[in-house]
């Protein structure tokens, strides 16, 4: 695979729309991530590897590249440019890159999230996390009349009232947030999904009050993790997905996501909050105007092992402090928010001027997801009608 240039020449590369891929992955990481991360070239998937270490490095496909822009004339060249450098936002570069070069889907995780081998450990090759694009097969629906959806329950996690991080705090011990299966084994259209969400065994994305209060590892209730489908091949089974209700918000990361073409443009990682608020926030905004859509956030079983790179549980709940204290008021907020825009643009930023205005992001948030629009707008990027 070639690496891409930086500068002008990295904007002609997001022009070209040179690979014919249809799916990526992406990942923030250290050195020693990418070195776990490099097994991960596995079949129809491109994988893009992020670390800013000590030169500001991107690999892509292997090949290491700047990402020092001098294109600041162009719309993407003004976002590159608003785009800080050592900050978890960073990715948002790299989703960019991935939907001009014609990624259908994106998957979003981090380097101490591990997907099934498939065959032996030593083969160090792994199984690509989605393998249908058109139908989701074994899906479960749920139904629930509560603001926020907790799956953990569901999933079969093995702690009465766990929760994943973002969830609101007030919410934990409301059992009707947990839901009720309506149907099962159901195969619904790609079509109809917005973002899937991996579950994770092992250290699992809760936030640091559940680490602190409850012990870990955790092992959510087991599913066929992988599913034979002939004699050399094997696949992630998606048996068991929670199709989470259009009338609820459910918190989703950047830990081990599957993002679909049509809300792609709902990748955009805000950068005035703290990462550990970062991916939530996003996952919340844009589920207000997924429901214009008719689209479904949708659960999947543990098909990742979360191997968690040290961290300080204090200071993560630092970090977490938005999620504990404007969590909830933010999900009353978007429940009831409307809009007469008549274009996923114009809502989009419609609703990020409202956040700003009520204190959840910052105007420097304001200024670059205008600029994320405009250079999606610029890179080709088909905005979702609304009906």
């Amino acid at each position: 695979m070639r690496s891409v240039e930086c500068g002008d020449d990295y904007l002609c590369s997001l022009r070209s729309g040179a690979s014919s891929r249809l799916c990526f992955g992406l990942v923030h990481g250290d050195c020693c991530g990418y070195q776990n991360t490099k097994k991960l070239h596995a079949r129809c998937w491109f994988f893009i590897v992020f670390f800013e270490e000590p030169y500001h490095t991107i690999f892509i496909g292997g090949g290491p590249t700047s990402m020092v822009s001098t294109c600041q004339d162009t719309a993407v060249g003004v976002f590159l440019k608003a785009t800080p450098f050592r900050h978890f936002s960073r990715k948002n570069v790299g989703y960019l890159y991935a939907i001009q070069h014609g990624a259908r889907f994106i998957f979003d995780f981090d380097d101490d999230n591990l997907l099934p081998l498939d065959g032996s450990y030593t083969q160090q090759r792994v199984l690509p996390p989605l393998t249908n694009t058109t139908h989701l097969q074994g899906a479960r629906i749920v139904q629930s009349e509560h603001i926020a959806f907790n799956h953990h329950p569901l999933m079969g996690a093995p702690i009465e009232n766990s929760w994943p991080r973002g969830f609101p705090l007030p919410y934990v011990q409301e059992k009707f947030s947990h839901g009720t299966i309506v149907e099962t084994d159901v195969t619904i259209s790609m079509g109809s999904v917005s973002v899937l969400q991996f579950c994770a065994d092992g250290n699992p994305d809760v936030d640091a009050v559940h680490r602190l209060v409850h012990p870990l590892p955790m092992l959510f209730e087991p599913y066929n993790h992988a599913a034979k489908v002939s004699t050399d091949t094997i696949i992630i089974s998606t048996q068991g997905a929670l199709v989470v209700p259009t009338n609820s918000f459910a918190p989703y990361n950047a830990q081990a996501t599957l993002h679909t073409y049509p809300v792609m443009w709902a990748l955009l990682l805000p950068l005035s909050v703290p990462g550990r608020v970062s991916d939530i926030w996003r996952a919340y905004f844009a589920q207000a105007i997924y429901k214009d859509l008719g689209l479904s956030v949708v659960m999947l079983p543990p098909k990742v092992q979360q191997e968690r790179n040290e961290h300080n549980y204090l200071a993560d709940m630092q970090a977490e402090l938005d999620l504990y204290f404007k969590g909830e008021k933010l999900l009353e907020f978007l429940r009831d928010w409307s809009s007469n825009e008549n274009s996923i643009p114009g809502r989009i930023e419609a609703l990020w001027i409202e956040l700003y205005e009520r204190g959840y992001i910052e105007v420097k948030d304001i200024l670059v997801v205008k600029a994320w629009l405009a250079a999606l707008a610029e890179i080709g990027y088909e905005f979702p009608t609304i009906a």
